[in-house]
């Protein structure tokens, strides 16, 4: 049985996963946000170049990405010692493909149908069907933001638990 030391890896995941993840999300999304939405003087809730889709697209795309980015370095830094794994997670991570492009794309799935809908249903009770060219950036921006927080830590989780398995199985 492995010694777990919670603190460390907690930390471990909070600075060198969780805090970067959140500042590049952060600056690539407000880049992305201001190159679709600053030209415009309004932007449609919902159609072609909406904010709402948009949001749905990015509840898939951010886990995708930060997914191929994350649980390589993960398992990485838990085969180089730098962390051990988070017990919560082990039977999720279990569950999951061990294949990166197949537990990328389940993890993007499950974000989708989430925080996708959890979006789309928040842009329908608002029941505005246009938004300032600011308020889309800023709508977009935090919450690819916050969902970068949020999927940065249970992908990092997640991954350190598959890493410990996949370890103990060799």
């Amino acid at each position: 049985m492995l010694l777990v030391n919670p603190n460390r890896s907690a930390r471990f995941v909070l600075l060198y996963a969780v805090m970067p993840t959140i500042v590049i999300s952060f600056i690539v999304n407000l880049v992305i946000s201001h190159a679709l939405f600053g030209h415009l003087e309004q932007v449609n809730a919902w159609g072609a170049g909406a904010l709402g889709p948009e949001l749905v697209i990015t509840s898939f795309m951010l886990p995708f990405i930060t997914s191929l980015i994350l649980i390589p370095l993960m398992r990485r830094a838990y085969k180089n010692g730098k962390a051990d794994r988070i017990e919560r997670f082990v039977s999720i991570a279990c569950a999951l493909p061990k294949n990166l492009l197949a537990a990328s794309f389940v993890i993007g799935i499950i974000s989708a149908a989430a925080a996708g809908s959890l979006a789309a249903f928040a842009i329908g009770m608002s029941n505005a069907d246009v938004f300032g060219s600011a308020n889309a950036i800023a709508i977009r921006t935090g919450f690819a933001t916050l969902l970068a927080l949020a999927v940065s830590w249970c992908v990092t989780c997640m991954a350190l638990s598959q890493a410990a398995e996949m370890t103990e199985r060799e």
